[in-house]
């Protein structure tokens, strides 16, 4: 017992010596830190200069704008050959390796400025190298300044965070030595304390352990140098990944002898209490003692085999030198080979005496705290936060994984960085370093608009689900459903599609992949695809809302059948008052509610209006459009002063006449004529058009027969530029019944000009609780995203012309962002 308090009191001391030794390195990095933030201040001294100089040469290029003006034609041209240029770039760009990822950037943000046109090549080109030079200059400092920090990109800011990380560390390390203290006392009760302090502080224990092994090399090898750690590590990256992995395999064999060692520990422990205590005490601490002599010179071998491959990769050695190493590494070798042997044939005598005494968990965790790359998701606590995503690739890199996600939001560039060494250094077999590769791509894709990148984060995703079973399954699916979105954002339907239906074999069980097929297919207009497989989905599973819900909207839009009607209500209604995500878009709402009316079911539909608007899922009562533009005037009949028309409508009126007889020479022409309405909102009677202009572009074949009435509309830029409108003759026949609808947008206002009117019986247009009428050379203008019908009960043909407009709140801008309807 005494000369295992004086080892322990030698260690102590040793680990003093060690503690000055890193508080000397602290000051030192300490004073280099304020020399840096010295220069940070020169330069921004000197930036301010820069600022002050590029302002006085911004107001001589104002005085030269004239000349760059006259230039500005062939400057765009040379855009357009650097953008075709950078096209190029991009392409070959991808074939290359991830370390060229920052000239790539380069180039697209090059791309970038040269559509922005006026902006000069060459100043762009010089800002880029110049930000460049002190990046790296940056990068430089940064790897001086923090010796303690594994990231050798962190910048100078985390010097600050470095140094509490390392006064915890040394708290750390005084506690370790403490409970190395009392396990010589009290060895089951301080086993406890230390597995409970562990736990708590498992997320910096990797990192600990590996930066006290390397300040042992730094005692050891007299000051390595120290800022090439980050290489080494990147030369050895390979050659650890196989070390560690057979030393988990050899941590794996002992737990295997140590389990079948525990069948046998209450015989053990019988005959221990018959034994002598002192000569079990004995043997107990001889073979804990040979345990971690043999750790210590694995680790000793490790270094020194590192030292020897950097000197062979950075350092000119002669062949004498050369050999010299290669006989020490072979020799090395050959050793490690011995002992291992000798290891497995005292591995059963070892467990044994280490069980008597309590400490074969103890020199397990030993060694998994000497090399992550042993640790299993079974060391992990089960209450660490991210368990559920975590798979067994993950475990030796819990730490940087969590520094890397969370630095997405705050530092996307630098997590990026953090996730890609983890791929290279597993292999890209860590399913959260590439799922966070892909987020990082993503968030820089929004922040950058850059469709490449986009694409670059759909293939990480896509690595993801590769991995399969690899994967822990929550993570799987975040990826897979992630994945299937971007891909739909890009345009890339028909990939989407196929994902989905790899991830549904691979969870057949889960029907969101299967929902998500469904919708997938009613987006590319695959209705009958999407039907079989709503079908199937509520076959399986008939309380499925989402699945009900879209096969209830498919029925409704695609099929005349009034029990295929009767179906698709019950299915909307049933979807929609499950109230989940994904249930709720207006479009169900509106097509639930136009299906009630159809079938007869008023207040039904009325009653589920009113609560519609209660969730603010419809503007009002009456007014149920889908695509609106917040803050626009909302009233359902406007007169034709308040529409800002007034001198364009009396034009149109001027000439009705003109209109009616093209109108009516296109009636006569058997081999033109009017097109049924297609939206399928007539309940009875025949209702036909022939459109002059859809979506702000004339029909050319139409406006050859009808010419005069297209000149007429090209004088209206309200008319003809309305993306969200139509021009065009509307022919409605006795007997017609056009059921309550809306339009699908707030964005425009609706003119009808009367050309034939029917003199006797009744015609009218009901808009919400208003009622209009036709008379013929006159206009009269309705907003149509309210609820409204029609009733033709007169005795002759109705023609009128239908001219969209412009909601006159409308700004140019505006209307240029909104997309066609």
């Amino acid at each position: 017992m005494a000369k295992a308090l004086e080892g322990i009191n030698k260690l102590k001391e040793e680990e003093e010596a060690k503690k000055k030794e890193a508080e000397e390195k602290l000051r030192k990095s300490e004073e280099a830190r304020k020399i840096e933030e010295q220069k940070k201040a020169e330069e921004l001294t000197r930036a301010k200069q820069k600022a002050e100089a590029e302002e006085k040469a911004k107001k001589e290029a104002e005085q030269k704008k004239k000349i760059v003006e006259a230039n500005a034609k062939k400057a765009k041209e040379e855009a357009e050959r650097a953008k075709r240029q950078a096209e190029e770039t991009d392409k070959a760009r991808k074939d290359e390796e991830k370390k060229k990822k920052a000239k790539e950037e380069k180039v697209k943000k090059a791309t970038e400025e040269a559509e922005r046109a006026k902006r000069q090549a060459e100043e762009a080109d010089k800002a880029r190298k110049d930000e460049e030079k002190k990046k790296k200059a940056m990068e430089e400092k940064v790897k001086k300044a923090t010796e303690e920090a594994e990231r050798a990109k962190r910048q100078a800011e985390e010097t600050e965070k470095a140094k509490k990380e390392t006064e915890q560390k040394k708290k750390l390390e005084a506690e370790k030595l403490k409970e190395q203290v009392a396990a010589a006392e009290k060895a089951k009760k301080d086993e406890e304390t230390r597995k409970k302090a562990e736990s708590e502080k498992a997320k910096k224990a990797a990192e600990e352990v590996e930066n006290i092994r390397k300040k042992a090399e730094a005692a050891e090898k007299a000051k390595v140098a120290e800022e090439a750690k980050k290489k080494e590590q990147a030369d050895l990256a390979k050659k650890a990944k196989e070390e560690s992995e057979k030393a988990k395999k050899m941590a794996k064999e002992a737990e295997a002898k140590a389990a079948a060692a525990e069948k046998k520990s209450k015989q053990a422990k019988e005959e221990a209490e018959k034994a002598k205590k002192d000569k079990d005490t004995e043997e107990a601490r001889k073979a804990a003692e040979a345990m971690k002599k043999k750790s210590e010179e694995a680790a000793q071998k490790k270094v020194r085999e590192e030292a020897q491959a950097k000197k062979l990769n950075d350092e000119p050695l002669d062949s004498a030198a050369r050999e010299k190493i290669a006989e020490n590494r072979n020799k090395d070798q050959k050793q490690a080979k011995d002992s291992k042997r000798d290891r497995l044939r005292m591995d059963e005598d070892r467990i044994k005496a280490a069980q008597r005494a309590g400490k074969v968990a103890k020199e397990q965790e030993e060694m998994k705290k000497a090399d992550p790359s042993h640790l299993s998701l079974e060391d992990v606590p089960s209450d660490y936060p991210k368990i559920g995503i975590t798979s067994p690739n993950d475990v030796p890199f819990l730490v940087q994984l969590d520094q890397a996600e969370g630095l997405i939001k705050s530092n996307t560039n630098m997590a990026l960085s953090m996730f890609e060494d983890i791929i290279t250094r597993s292999g890209s077999q860590s399913p959260r370093a590439l799922h966070g590769k892909a987020r990082c791509l993503e968030r820089l894709s929004e922040m950058n608009k850059s469709n490449d990148q986009l694409e670059q984060a759909i293939e990480a995703f896509l690595e993801v689900i590769a991995l399969g079973t690899n994967v822990a399954e929550p993570l799987l699916k975040m990826a897979g459903h992630r994945c299937v979105e971007r891909l739909q954002f890009r345009g890339w339907n028909t990939k989407a599609i196929r994902i989905l239906q790899s991830l549904i074999k691979t969870f057949p069980n889960d029907p969101g992949f299967s929902n998500d097929l469904g919708v997938q297919f009613l987006l590319v207009g695959q209705n009958k695809a999407a039907k079989e497989v709503l079908r199937t989905i509520l076959q399986r599973a008939p309380d499925n809302a989402k699945a009900s819900v879209h096969l209830g909207f498919i029925l409704k839009t695609t099929s005349q059948e009034p029990q295929d009607l009767e179906t698709a209500v019950q299915l909307m209604q049933t979807g929609i008052a499950s109230g989940e995500e994904g249930t709720q878009d207006a479009r169900f709402w509106y097509h639930l509610g136009e299906g009630l009316r159809r079938l007869g079911r008023e207040e039904e539909a009325d009653r589920m209006y009113k609560l519609a608007v209660e969730k603010k899922i419809f503007r009002s009562f009456w007014q149920r459009s889908l695509y609106n533009v917040d803050h626009l005037r909302s009233r359902p009949v406007w007169s034709k002063l308040e529409t800002g028309q007034s001198e364009n409508f009396k034009l149109l009126e001027n000439n009705w006449k003109t209109i009616r007889e093209e109108a009516l020479s296109v009636l006569r022409d058997p081999r033109k004529g009017f097109e049924p309405e297609g939206e399928n909102l007539k309940d009875t009677g025949d209702w036909g058009q022939f459109e002059l202009f859809r979506q702000g572009r004339l029909i050319q074949e139409n406006c050859a027969l009808t010419p005069k009435t297209c000149a007429l509309i090209q004088k209206i830029p309200a008319a003809f530029t309305n993306k969200r409108g139509q021009v065009k003759f509307s022919l409605m026949r006795p007997g017609t019944h056009v059921h309550a609808h809306t339009g699908p947008t707030n964005c425009r206002l609706r003119a009808h000009l009367g050309l034939q009117v029917p003199k006797s019986g009744q015609l009218r247009l009901r808009v919400a609780d208003e009622n209009l009428t036709w008379v013929e050379g006159q206009i009269f203008v309705f907003d149509d995203s309210f609820d409204h019908e029609v009733w033709h009960e007169a005795d002759g043909d109705r023609i009128v012309l239908i001219v969209d407009i412009w909601h006159p709140d409308l700004d140019d801008r505006t209307k240029a962002s909104l997309s066609p309807i």
